[in-house]
C-alpha cells in the first residue's frame, strides 16, 4: 500500500506537470476561440489569463484526458481479451471526443452513432475475472538488438508526436466549438466584449449577430459605457471581411491601445 508521502509527493508532481500544461491548453483554446471571429490574438499572454476561466474551460476535459491515460495503461498492462476492451475504450473515448467538437449536424450523427457502437463493441467483449494473486508468472522479457531498440525508439517517438499534434487539434477544435455556441457575452450599446484579460479588454464591433471587423484593446476601467450580461449569440464573423482591422481611436494612448491587423 502506497504511504501517505508518496501519495502526496505524487499530488504535487502532478500539479507541478498539470499546471503549465493546462496555461498552454488555454492558450490554445483561447487563440481559437478568437481566430473564429476574425480577432487579433498576437496580444495573448500567460500572465493574463483568468484562473477561474481556465478552470472552467480546460480542467474537465483534462480530467476525462486522464481516463484515456488510465485505459492506455490498461491495454499496455493487462492480458488478453482485457487489452481488447481498453483498446476499445480508448476508440470510444476518441469517436466521443470528435462528436463533441463537431459544428456540423451530419457529422455529430456519423461520430455519435460510432461512438454508440464502439462502446456497445466494448461492453460485449467476454472478459473473465481476474485472479488477483495468483497471475501466471509472465516469460522474461525478450532482449532485443541495437537495431529492434531504435526501432522501438522510433515508434515511441512518433506516437508521442502524434498524441502532440492531436492535443493540439482537439483543444482549438474545442475553443472553436466555444465560439460557436456561446450564447451569453458582457456588451456595451455598440461592442461585444470577447474577452477580459487582466487589466485589458478586447473588444469587437457587433452589427446584429456578426462580430467585426473592427477590434479594441482598452483597459477595463477606460470602458466608456457600462457593461451588461446579455444572452446575443451565437454570433459570427461578419463575412465581407477577411482579416480583422483595428479602428482608431481619439483617446490618448494610455488609454487605448491598438492592435496590428491579423
Amino acid at each position: 500500500m502506497p504511504t501517505g508521502k508518496k501519495i502526496i509527493t505524487f499530488l504535487v508532481s502532478t500539479a507541478a506537470v498539470f499546471g503549465p500544461l493546462s496555461y498552454l491548453f488555454f492558450a490554445l483554446f483561447e487563440s481559437a476561440r478568437l481566430s473564429y471571429f476574425g480577432a487579433p490574438t498576437e496580444f495573448l499572454q500567460i500572465s493574463s489569463f483568468g484562473v477561474l476561466p481556465m478552470v472552467d474551460a480546460i480542467y474537465p476535459a483534462l480530467l476525462v484526458t486522464l481516463l484515456l491515460a488510465g485505459l492506455l495503461i490498461g491495454y499496455a498492462r493487462l492480458p488478453g481479451s482485457y487489452r481488447y476492451a481498453m483498446a476499445g475504450g480508448v476508440v470510444t473515448y476518441i469517436l466521443l471526443v470528435f462528436w463533441y467538437v463537431s459544428l456540423d449536424l451530419r457529422w455529430q450523427w456519423v461520430w455519435g452513432i460510432a461512438t454508440m457502437l464502439a462502446a456497445f463493441g466494448t461492453v460485449a467483449i467476454n472478459r473473465p475475472l481476474l485472479e488477483i494473486g495468483n497471475e501466471d508468472v509472465g516469460k522474461p522479457a525478450k532482449q532485443l538488438s541495437l537495431t529492434e531498440r531504435h526501432t522501438l525508439l522510433m515508434f515511441k517517438g512518433l506516437i508521442s508526436c502524434v498524441v502532440i499534434l492531436g492535443l493540439v487539434g482537439i483543444w482549438s477544435a474545442v475553443g472553436e466549438k466555444k465560439a460557436a455556441t456561446q450564447k451569453l457575452y458582457w456588451v456595451t450599446d455598440k461592442d461585444v466584449i470577447l474577452g477580459f484579460y487582466g487589466d485589458l479588454v478586447l473588444t469587437g464591433e457587433l452589427n446584429g449577430s456578426k462580430v467585426g471587423p473592427s477590434f479594441k484593446i482598452i483597459e477595463l476601467k477606460s470602458v466608456p459605457q457600462a457593461l451588461r450580461l446579455s444572452d446575443i449569440g451565437p454570433l459570427s464573423r461578419t463575412p465581407a471581411v477577411a482579416a480583422a482591422s483595428v479602428s482608431p481611436t481619439a483617446a490618448a494612448p494610455s488609454d487605448r491601445k491598438s492592435l496590428p491587423s491579423q
